[in-house]
């Protein structure tokens, strides 16, 4: 088996990454989970993943299973990454939403821009849970 990562490969494939990863972050709030720095992290590594189906499926029981926790949130996340990862790999590279975003100058700098955002957001998760951790 091979499952690799793309970040900011090229563009085009950053966008379908990106589409993927929005694609997972709905059905997170569709679920009613709230978004946190974990969230955020996994639904950005599931959607940059390249690979077979069985490989994304079984990486992502992995990394559910590095981040354990016995609750049923953990359950429903869990459920929720592998069902976003069926999803998402049913969904070609170069459909026509990509192409739309590819092609299309305003949507590109709305991409741009979004993925800014999302960044930045993460970044002030990140350092919120840094504050956190007690200095000696």
């Amino acid at each position: 088996m091979n499952l690799s990562f793309k970040f900011f490969d090229k563009e085009e494939w950053s966008v379908y990454g990106t589409l993927n990863t929005i694609i997972i972050l709905i059905l997170l709030k569709l679920f009613n989970q709230q978004y946190n720095y974990q969230t955020l992290i996994f639904s950005s590594l599931i959607g940059m993943m390249d690979s077979d189906l069985l490989p994304k499926i079984l990486f992502t029981g992995f990394l559910n299973f590095l981040v354990m926790d016995c609750t049923e949130e953990w359950i429903y996340k869990s459920l929720i990454y592998i069902f976003g990862v069926i999803i998402t790999h049913q969904i070609k590279y170069n459909n026509y939403i990509h192409k739309s975003f590819t092609k299309n100058k305003l949507l590109l700098y709305t991409f741009r821009i979004t993925v800014i955002i999302f960044m930045i957001h993460l970044f002030v998760l990140l350092y919120d849970k840094y504050l956190c951790i007690p200095y000696k």
